[in-house]
């Protein structure tokens, strides 16, 4: 397959994160990359169709949740360090209009407050050799939110419309070991994703699909320039 694995296509569409369990219908594994359907070649194909909204409400939650509590101390740390774990989202399916529209959408909210161990030798104000041991607070947050409406035009035609949020941040990344706090910095980025798909049915033989997808990525990286690294 190459050095990067297998490329996976969400309804036809490469810019897209894995969608929820509950919203997939098929999944298929192209193992000729050869083939003329491919637009490229070299690289295996994982090709998964999502379903459309249900005919009646449904819906689905799950929460996980986890703490230090049944954590070890890092023999490097002065203590047994802060962690928590908080992961909840869930999924809402139903009708828009009886027998011609249909919505999907699913929520995932996920909070991290990790840490790093720095367990450095420093020189203190005196310029004696002095340890330094600290844990320091890394928290990491991940929220995504994506809806799906789905539209049948008439009998030959019908309409996909998906929009896709993600946000992550993370915080003091960098310091751990032998690097100190003032190394530290902050790392966040946004991805937004409009797709569009029309499908027609032409005949009993053929079907005409296009497919129209905006993708718009911001990433932001900062640190205390106010102060050296060490």
């Amino acid at each position: 397959v190459g050095p990067e694995g297998g490329t996976i296509y969400i309804d036809g569409l490469t810019a897209n994160r894995l969608p929820p369990k509950e919203s997939i219908r098929e999944v298929r594994v192209n193992q000729n990359p050869f083939n003329a359907e491919n637009d490229r070649f070299g690289s295996a194909r994982v090709d998964i169709f999502t379903r459309p909204g249900m005919d009646k409400f449904r819906g689905s939650s799950f929460f996980n949740f986890g703490d230090e509590s049944l954590n070890s101390r890092n023999p490097f740390a002065p203590s047994r360090a802060p962690f928590q774990v908080r992961h909840f989202g869930g999924t809402l399916s139903g009708p828009l209009k009886a027998k011609r529209a249909s919505f999907f959408s699913d929520l995932q909210y996920r909070s991290i407050d990790d840490n790093a161990v720095i367990n450095a030798t420093i020189l203190d104000p005196a310029l004696s050799i002095t340890p330094f041991r600290l844990t320091l607070l890394t928290p990491n947050r991940y929220i995504s939110f994506s809806p799906r409406v789905d539209y049948q035009l008439n009998r030959n035609n019908s309409l996909i419309a998906r929009y896709s949020y993600s946000h992550t941040r993370a915080d003091n990344i960098g310091a751990s070991d032998f690097s100190l706090p003032e190394r530290a910095y902050n790392r966040s980025n946004t991805e937004q994703y409009l797709q569009l798909i029309a499908s027609s049915v032409l005949n009993t033989t053929m079907i005409a699909e296009t497919r129209f997808q905006y993708v718009r990525n911001s990433a932001l990286q900062d640190g205390d320039n106010s102060i050296p690294t060490i």
